[in-house]
């Protein structure tokens, strides 16, 4: 990977990285903008904006189920552990 001079701090830079490690400044060579991504609006009716966090909602359910499970289990390890009793 080649590397490229930073015009703020002239740091060597990757082409390919998106920002200057040194200072922080976004890398402007070719290679690097072509892999850039940037959000800038989004823009959606309020109804359809709700939908989509009620759904997202409804989709986190079953990975907190999942998280209060491990959590007990390894409350009762722990505890097992901590206690000096055997399990």
């Amino acid at each position: 990977m080649p590397l490229v001079k930073c015009p703020i701090c002239s740091g060597n830079v990757s082409s390919i990285a998106h920002a200057c490690p040194h200072c922080g400044e976004p890398n402007t060579s070719g290679q690097a903008q072509s892999l850039r991504v940037v959000v800038r609006d989004i823009d959606l009716p309020f109804l359809s904006m709700v939908s989509l966090m009620v759904r997202w909602t409804i989709a986190a359910i079953p990975a907190l189920i999942i998280l209060v499970i491990l959590a007990a289990v390894a409350s009762v390890i722990l505890g097992g552990v901590f206690s000096g009793r055997s399990i």
